[in-house]
């Protein structure tokens, strides 16, 4: 490769500046467009989008909706002439209903023949029978090789785990 003459280098250096130039001039533009566009934003009163819970309200903010404020009305006292009258009248509706041998509900009352709770002595009693009933049941199932769910029983007496087959 041969070297560039001089005319070529003066010629390539004037193609230089002229690039030079014209980027200094894109740069200046692009500076005076950004600035323009600052001053517009500075300028105009956009809403700015806050994040999280809103600041207290003002002062003033908060005396115009306390004068707005919906008025609780007084609440009603009953007297004690108004709640006997009251009394009376329940004990009214309940001793006619007594009459009729039903509850204010309409469902019956529990007459003095209703069934009570057996002693402790009537449920242990209760409580051994149905324990010698199951025993026995038990003890039928085991001489069958099953458990007390039809099960078949393994050799060592416990169920296999398996569902009995239908």
């Amino acid at each position: 490769m041969t070297p560039p003459s001089r005319n070529q280098a003066a010629e390539h250096l004037a193609n230089l500046n002229d690039l030079l130039n014209q980027v200094g001039l894109l740069m200046r533009s692009a500076q005076s467009i950004a600035n323009l566009l600052f001053e517009r934003a500075a300028n105009t009163e956009a809403p700015v989008v806050r994040r999280g819970r809103p600041p207290k309200a003002s002062q003033e903010a908060a005396e115009v909706a306390d004068s707005y404020a919906p008025v609780k009305p007084k609440r009603r006292t009953l007297s004690v002439a108004g709640r006997a009258n009251i009394v009376a009248a329940t004990k009214r509706r309940w001793a006619e209903a007594r009459k009729q041998g039903k509850t204010v509900t309409g469902l019956p009352l529990k007459s003095a023949g209703t069934a009570k709770r057996p002693s402790a002595a009537a449920r242990k009693r209760t409580s051994d029978a149905k324990g010698a009933a199951m025993r026995r049941r038990w003890a039928e199932a085991r001489k069958r090789g099953m458990n007390i769910n039809g099960q078949p029983l393994n050799r060592a007496g416990k169920t296999n785990g398996l569902a009995a087959s239908a």
